[in-house]
């Protein structure tokens, strides 16, 4: 039903679909590499997930607010993107699931995002449920581009285990 409501083609959804299996990497990756300075090697497929997502964005804002997660291993909070957001060039995966949040993020330096997100369109990343190739995950993706505005609050540096933990650099 949303996929009618948000016009999406063929070419949306299969780029959507295809982006919930483990070839996100290949749609990841190059939006990551700083260093990168030749076209990105799906530059049809991010379009077409970017406009997908973005219209499942807009159509999917009739519930109610909404709690995401996002999970990451090995991570810690970049302070400059802590103290002031930014951009973030890949889609930007979240969930509603914080188990499974959890467990993208389980290692020794673990981070989790989370997102209260109200019923604008603008909070809320667009639910994949529905053509996922793991619907388990719940996954709500934000498309390329999304601005993260943190509520202010600095970084946590301290692990569950009140081990201490060396402040965190973005490299």
């Amino acid at each position: 039903a949303n996929a009618v409501a948000a016009q999406l083609s063929a070419a949306h959804v299969v780029a959507l679909r295809w982006y919930t299996t483990h070839t996100y990497k290949s749609i990841n990756g190059p939006l990551r590499n700083k260093d990168r300075v030749r076209p990105h090697p799906f530059a049809a497929t991010l379009t077409f997930i970017k406009e997908g997502s973005g219209r499942l964005c807009a159509v999917d804002v009739a519930g109610p607010p909404l709690r995401l997660y996002r999970g990451m291993r090995n991570a810690c909070a970049p302070t400059d993107l802590m103290r002031n957001g930014g951009p973030k060039l890949a889609p930007l995966s979240f969930t509603t699931e914080l188990k499974v949040a959890a467990g993208y993020a389980s290692s020794r330096a673990s981070l989790l995002f989370v997102v209260n997100a109200d019923a604008s369109f603008m909070q809320r990343g667009a639910s994949l449920h529905w053509l996922s190739t793991a619907p388990f995950e719940e996954e709500a993706p934000f498309p390329p581009g999304t601005l993260l505005n943190p509520p202010g609050r600095p970084p946590k540096t301290q692990l569950a285990t009140d081990q201490p933990r060396p402040p965190c650099e973005a490299p």
